[in-house]
């Protein structure tokens, strides 16, 4: 529940950084949304892992691919920051 929590609270903070960035250099401006994408992925993965963290069986491809690929994708989409 707090995974959730903290993913929801960096989503909605993202969102509002790149919502307000209208008035800053392009260069700037990119390197802040690309930050904010790297972020957004990363909640969505970590939001996805939380999902099926108790569950051993795997009842569906989704949980098949997310606990066999989980490290791979956080670590990913940290170093893309």
């Amino acid at each position: 529940m707090l995974r959730f929590l903290l993913c929801f609270f960096e989503l909605s903070v993202s969102g509002l950084n790149v919502y307000s960035m209208k008035n800053m250099e392009r260069s700037v401006n990119n390197g802040l949304v690309a930050l904010a994408v790297s972020d957004l992925f990363l909640c969505l993965v970590y939001f996805i892992a939380s999902l099926y963290e108790n569950k051993p069986n795997y009842d569906s491809l989704l949980e098949l691919y997310i606990t066999t690929y989980k490290e791979a994708f956080i670590n990913f989409f940290l170093l893309a920051r």
